[in-house]
This record gives C-alpha cells, structure tokens and sequence, in this order.
C-alpha cells in the first residue's frame, strides 16, 4: 500500500505541485478545526500559510537544485513506475523534528514535514525553507546508484551504510548554499571546529564533512556534487564516498586538480583564515561557532619537538600557530615524521599573516633526515603571527586508509 493510502483518513486536504508544467508532487495536511476527519486537532496546521510556505519551499528548491548551476536531475529522467510523482505529507512530528526524506527501498520515496512553527514566524518560514532544501536533496539521491548500492544489501543508516556521511554533508552543503536561512545548519559544525584531527568520514550525520563540501562547490562548481551522484554501482562497488569526490573533481576540466592538494593545501589552509577576505569558506560559519581549534601555540623559541603524543586521522589536519617576539627576524620550523606510512600521506603548509591581513604560504621541503623544514621572514613589525597546517591525506580505492599520524615540531628564531 502505497503511504498516501494511510494518510487519507487524517490528511483530508491535498495541493498539487507543478513545475515547468508537469505534476511533481501532491503535498497532503490537513486544516485544524476542521470538521472533515478526526485527529485535525492534531495534525492539523494552524493556518494555510504553512502550507504556502512549504509549497514555495519545494518549488525554489527545485528550480535551484535542477539548474545548471547545480545540475540535479528529477526523477522524471527515470524509467517507467519510477517517475511517479512525489508526496509530500504534513504531520504534527513533535518539538524536535523539522522534516525527513523516507526512502522505502521498494515503493516510491516521499516527504514527511513538521505542521509545528517551531521559532517567531519569519524564522520558521526560514526554517521550512531549509529543511526542504536538505530533504530534497535526499530525494534526489535516492534515486541513484550512488546512493543504492548499499541499502540494496541491507546497509541502510547511520550506522550501516559506510557513505551516510556523504549523502548526509551534500544534503548540508547544498542546504546551506540554495536556502535563504545559510546559517540554520552552522552550529552543527561544532566538531568540525573544535576537533579538526578527526577524519571527514568520522561523523555519519556529515557534519565534519559539510564544509569541505561547501569549499568544494564554490571552488570548483556546484555541479561537482551532482557529478558524485552519477556514478554506477560498478564505481560504489569498488569505491569510498571519498573515492567518489576524488573522481568526480578529478574529471573537472582539462587540467583536474589533485584531489590531496585539493584538500591539504586548498581547504584545510581555507578553514583556517575563515573571515579574513581571502577564504572561499562563509565567514558566517566563524561567526557562528568561531574558528577552528589550535592544537599548540608557540610564543617562546626555541620550541623542542612539540606536539609528538597528537595524532591526527585520516582526511584531518592540525594547525599550530607561531607568535613572533621583539626579536624576531627569522622564523625556521621543522617538522620531524619518522613513520614511513606518515610521510607518504602527510601535507605541511606554513602560512605567515601580515599586519595588513596578506598571507604568504611556504610548503615545507623535505630534507635527507626525514624532516620537513622551512624558513620564512618573521619581523614582529610585518608579521602578525604564522599557522603551521598538518594535514594526513590519507584516502584510496577500496577501504584504504591511515589514522593516527604523529609529528613533532620544533622551531627556532634566527
């Protein structure tokens, strides 16, 4: 039975949704204080205007996510019984639940979405607009192989399906990018700035993965997401979800990117100047929950081999910042990694800020005794402070990877 058939005696009332003059979908609620069916008192929602707000909500999402621009495709695209349309169905889902995407695995997915204003009635409306711009985008990926291959074999959720975290931080990047509330999702990124050293695959909600995502879609397109969600299940079979970014923006334009440099060098150097003019990350995301955590700060040289007992896991990274004194005029640090494992997947950036705001970004070097070293100009009257970036890249096909990285810093004025 189809769910809308388990609606009808409670949500009496049913508004069609069209776009670019097809049926898309069928939004089911009922009106409180009616006197058609029992249970409106409940589910009801307490003025239509809720109902026009989700109904806008839909149709912005839509337009948005189809664009060129973002480069989804509807499920109209799809074979035979799958390009059924969609419903949408209003139920009172208590103080805690905004929305959801149900994907039924056999039947045809659908929307569940709160009758409840949950915040003032600007916020709300915001608030609508965001829930289904992220619940979209579940939909959406339903109907892919790249999302399938593993609920198809009984690995569905959280804690089952190894790329939750993908869909989940796509579903939160593209939120944050097409709604007109950018900022709802932001304080879920709490972990994502205090524990930087986790691995991107670390959280399955996606929250430690959603703004390398953001980073990724406004560096090189916000198609590339869509791209990820065009793989076969041959490539789910063989690949991570990080397999599948790194493929994706491995086929962007005659001269791709590395996807390791992409991510040492571009983001993890990005996350850490948030704000300052040059970072391609929001600034609101730092004026939300502040910036990322420093693991050590250095205003006393020379400096020993710090930092030997962090790690940092795989697709993570740690920053160390460096205070120059009255003294300064040379800054040379070094970056001792004794593990062979270590030194082929670990990135080392070191960014001095000028007083005027200007970065300058040295990579360090190695050197015969498996140190990484670089020196750079550290005068107290040009140079405000310096961040040393360690990234651990690790990441390949199949189920490869490398946590618990170690390095140890020293550095020294000259």
């Amino acid at each position: 039975m189809h769910p809308a058939e388990s609606w009808a005696s409670i949500l009496t009332c049913r508004r069609a949704l069209e776009f670019g003059g097809r049926h898309l979908f069928d939004l089911h609620f009922a009106e409180r204080n009616a006197f058609s069916a029992d249970g409106n008192s409940t589910h009801g929602v307490p003025n239509l205007a809720v109902i026009d707000q989700y109904h806008a909500a839909l149709e912005s999402s839509i337009s948005r996510l189809t664009d060129k621009t973002h480069g989804w495709n509807l499920w109209e695209s799809l074979p035979g019984s799958n390009r059924a349309l969609r419903d949408a169905a209003v139920f009172d889902l208590g103080p805690s639940m905004l929305g959801a995407a149900v994907d039924t695995l056999r039947g045809t997915p659908y929307l569940v979405l709160n009758t409840r204003s949950l915040d003032l009635p600007e916020v709300a409306r915001m608030r609508r607009q965001a829930t289904v711009s992220h619940e979209l985008v579940h939909l959406l990926q339903f109907e892919t192989p790249a999302y399938r291959y593993w609920p198809a074999r009984g690995r569905i959720g959280e804690n089952r399906d190894p790329n939750w975290w993908l869909h989940e931080a796509t579903a939160l990047a593209l939120e944050s990018e097409i709604s007109p509330a950018p900022t709802a999702s932001f304080p879920l990124l709490w972990n994502w700035a205090t524990s930087p050293e986790q691995s991107l695959e670390g959280d399955p909600y996606g929250t430690l993965a959603a703004p390398f995502l953001i980073y990724l879609g406004r560096r090189f397109g916000w198609d590339l997401l869509a791209d990820v969600y065009r793989a076969t299940e041959h490539d789910v079979e063989g690949m991570r979800g990080v397999d599948l970014l790194a493929r994706a923006l491995g086929r962007r334009g005659d001269s791709p990117p590395d996807f390791k440099d992409c991510f040492a060098r571009g983001y993890c150097v990005d996350a850490a100047f948030i704000g300052d003019g040059a970072s391609v990350l929001p600034a609101e995301i730092k004026d939300v929950i502040g910036p990322r955590a420093l693991s050590g700060r250095f205003t006393r040289y020379p400096v020993d081999g710090a930092a030997r007992n962090l790690v940092i896991n795989h697709l993570g990274c740690r920053y160390f910042e460096f205070t120059p004194t009255q003294a300064s005029r040379m800054l040379k640090v070094q970056v001792a990694i004794h593990d062979d494992a270590d030194r082929l997947f670990a990135r080392v950036e070191l960014v001095t800020v000028g007083r005027s705001g200007l970065r300058r970004r040295t990579t360090l070097s190695p050197q015969p005794d498996t140190r990484l070293a670089a020196t750079v100009e550290f005068s107290s009257e040009d140079v405000s402070r310096a961040v040393l970036i360690i990234s651990n890249c690790a990441y390949g096909s199949g189920w490869a990877t490398h946590d618990g990285l170690r390095v140890a810093i020293s550095a020294q004025i000259e």
